[in-house]
């Protein structure tokens, strides 16, 4: 029989299989990008990892190939549970952009512990109440700078003088102390650093 194993890991997406199995979507500091599969029932879903909950997992390769990329979710236990973000629309949408540029970009990543760190941070931010822009912004200026592409030598330079000034300022100061910063600001520098990505990087924005 595979072994079972257990890994750390935040809940990316979660979707209906049919009548009775879930497909959760992971991202762990051990493995990276998981997929795991769990047959439930229909009455016994709501117990179940919701999105953006951080847990412990218990898995086994599926069908006894541990060679799969696909594996049987055994048991679990939620660490945390990321409650205030479904209570805001922006900060619910922030925090799904952010697991979908995960699933979409988080399969070849070679430091999977230090990205987790970085996922966890910015839902945790999200969580505690920070301006939805703010929390991407700081969170694909991160994913460019690890991913060695030029933000900090090319995209910031390419700015006016208070907008690099701010986004420096964005980047060394928690963003529950930048709540008296005009949001819009934020936003706008969201925009110019999501068509500098896309136009300098491979990454797959959502």
């Amino acid at each position: 029989m595979a072994p079972h194993f257990e890994i750390a890991g935040i809940v990316l997406d979660r979707q209906d299989k049919g009548e009775s199995s879930l497909l959760f979507r992971i991202f762990s500091p051990e493995r990276g990008l998981v997929a795991a599969m769990r047959r439930v029932s229909a009455t016994k879903t709501s117990a179940l990892p919701d999105l953006f909950d951080q847990c412990f997992f218990e898995l086994a390769p599926l069908g006894g190939d541990e060679s799969s990329d696909l594996f049987a979710l055994k048991d679990f236990s939620v660490n945390a549970r990321m409650t205030g973000i479904p209570e805001d629309y922006a900060r619910f949408s922030a925090a799904a952009s952010i697991c979908s540029w995960v699933e979409r970009n988080g399969r070849y990543c070679d430091r999977p512990a230090e990205f987790y760190k970085v996922i966890t941070g910015a839902l945790q931010s999200l969580n505690g109440g920070a301006n939805a822009d703010l929390v991407l912004l700081k969170f694909l200026y991160v994913f460019c700078r690890d991913e060695g592409y030029a933000v900090r030598e090319d995209f910031i330079p390419s700015l006016e003088a208070e907008d690099a000034e701010l986004l420096k300022i964005a980047l060394r100061t928690p963003s529950k102390e930048l709540a008296t910063l005009e949001a819009s600001h934020f936003a706008r520098l969201l925009r110019r650093l999501e068509a500098w990505a896309a136009a300098n990087t491979d990454i797959l924005l959502p």
